[in-house]
């Protein structure tokens, strides 16, 4: 059986998956559009049952002074990073950046990065080690375009002297279509994948990027529009290594227009949905499969 990579997109509306316990988050911060709304921009930190120590910074740029916090037990706490946008955000593309953030904790503890603008909420559930790895595919949309922004993925490097190699599924900026391309980061530097086309039959979807050390990878698709709405849909992901077979997805608040995006990570992967013994398709590493969930189904089980 083969590892797939799955997108449920409840469009639309801002969904929350927990974050990963642990003690030590790479993130980088996509550049979403200020003309819909970017800000203010906010790292949320929630302990468990002991006290955390935390610290955030930004290990390729010594100007940036870290921020410590001693957090209460069953406590959240908030650190608004919007006076720091202009240096968080990663952009502009196809350069080598400096802006890597790394939150690190003595107890365990969950994290997000939140986009809190009321017109273009996104939620980045930070997944600590789950997030760092060697070989990653983007996992996207294809039907909806975006009225705002454009499409990306944006590296951070966890060890200095990475080298990252990266085939785009479509043209992105300074790079056309299937062709491979490296980049070498320092720890904390940083780089982005940006798309150029903004209609909904272009996608990043497909992309692969893999390294020779540990990376973390963002996605961020903004703003898709859909029925007179339109929003950033978001995550960091997660490397193929610690993929899955099984998954199951379930209905969010949309009720209508909601899909699944299947990605291969492997030729020849056959999907099943529902238990049901003839499968609903095969795809090859790099292709995309949509599944819309029917409307009387409150979850969908898929498996590869």
């Amino acid at each position: 059986m083969n590892r797939i990579f799955i997108l449920s997109a409840a469009l639309l509306y801002t969904c929350f998956a927990s974050a990963q316990i642990d003690t030590e988050f790479w993130f980088v911060a996509p550049d979403i559009a200020q003309s819909h709304g970017d800000r203010p921009i906010v790292m949320r930190i929630s302990t468990m049952e002991d006290t955390a120590n935390i610290m955030l910074r930004m290990p390729a740029n010594l100007s940036f002074s870290p921020i410590t916090q001693t957090i209460d037990p069953n406590t959240t706490y908030s650190i608004d990073l919007t006076p720091w946008i202009d240096i968080i955000e990663n952009a502009p593309a196809d350069q080598i950046l400096n802006r890597g953030l790394l939150l690190t904790s003595d107890n365990d503890v969950t994290a997000y990065y939140e986009i809190a603008h009321p017109n273009n909420p996104g939620i980045f559930s930070l997944k600590g080690k789950n997030a760092v790895g060697v070989e990653f595919y983007i996992v996207s949309q294809n039907d909806y375009y975006n009225q705002v922004g454009q499409e990306s993925f944006d590296i951070v490097a966890t060890e200095d002297n990475t080298t990252i190699t990266i085939i785009p599924s479509d043209d992105i900026v300074g790079h056309p279509a299937g062709q491979m391309y490296e980049v070498t980061l320092n720890k904390g530097q940083t780089y982005t994948a940006r798309a150029v086309f903004t209609t909904a039959s272009h996608t990043l979807s497909g992309s692969k990027i893999t390294s020779d050390k540990p990376i973390a990878i963002s996605w961020q698709d903004d703003s898709i529009y859909q029925g007179g709405a339109y929003d950033v849909i978001c995550d960091q992901i997660i490397p193929t290594n610690i993929l899955g077979w099984e998954y199951i997805a379930i209905r969010g608040f949309a009720n209508t227009n909601e899909r699944i995006y299947v990605c291969g990570t492997k030729n020849n992967t056959t999907l099943w949905v529902d238990g049901n013994p003839t499968p609903v398709a095969t795809i090859n590493a790099g292709e995309t499969y949509k599944y819309i969930l029917p409307g009387a189904n409150n979850t969908v089980y898929l498996e590869a």
